[in-house]
């Protein structure tokens, strides 16, 4: 490596220190992410238990689960609701789901004939 491409690859350093250095302290005071801190930071954990919330919902839903089983939607939408009041609305609109799917009526087998019947 000669000297001039070593100098030609310090200087290249330099440029990419500064420029990290540049928008690092462009970031540091730029109001917008200060403001908004609670805001932003909450917003992606929300989604989060939103969608785990709903599939968890789906879940509690099937066919010959427990009671117990609503307590992890129930859990994940209330820490939602607890990160994003605004998604209280949709925590009540699904407490109203789970009360008709708790309350559904079973489908009923058909009624088999008794065993001599067939032999008739």
């Amino acid at each position: 490596m000669t000297q001039d491409t070593s100098k030609r690859a310090i200087h290249r350093r330099s440029l990419v220190k500064g420029a990290i250095a540049t928008g690092a302290a462009l970031a540091a005071v730029y109001p917008a992410p200060i403001f908004y801190t609670g805001l932003l930071s909450s917003e992606p954990i929300a989604m989060l238990t939103v969608a785990g919330a709903m599939l968890a919902f789906l879940w509690a839903a099937d066919e010959g689960r427990a009671a117990w089983a609503w307590l992890v939607p129930g859990a994940l939408f209330g820490l939602t609701a607890y990160l994003r009041p605004e998604y209280l609305l949709l925590t009540a609109l699904f407490a109203l789901l789970a009360l008709f799917f708790t309350r559904r009526i079973p489908t009923e087998q058909p009624a088999k004939p008794p065993s001599d019947a067939v032999n008739a």
